[in-house]
């Protein structure tokens, strides 16, 4: 069976962009666009690797990552790697070039 990897983000494009690079690299691509989903997907599917938004509009994951294992305080025979993702959706929110 392929590695889970869950991808929680609240803009769409973002989300399915990531699913797509993930899905293109062999492994299983889990979605949720809110926290409280992904939550339920974290407990349900218990992926090998999180990817999640640092700014979601219901939390800020900078300051107490909610999706993380010992944020949820999960009890795991083995660690969970978190990558925490920040997208830039406008051309006003964009870095310099």
């Amino acid at each position: 069976m392929s590695q889970k990897v869950l991808i929680v983000d609240d803009d769409e494009p973002t989300r399915a962009g990531l699913a797509m690079l993930v899905m293109d690299a062999g492994y299983r691509a889990i979605t949720a666009s809110t926290v409280p989903a992904g939550i339920k997907l974290l407990t349900d599917e218990r992926p090998d690797l999180l990817l999640v938004d640092i700014r979601l509009e219901e939390y800020n994951a900078t300051r107490s990552p909610p999706l993380s294992s010992r944020g949820l305080r999960i009890r795991r025979s083995r660690r969970m790697r978190v990558v925490l993702v920040r997208s830039f959706s406008s051309s006003r929110s964009r870095l310099p070039r």
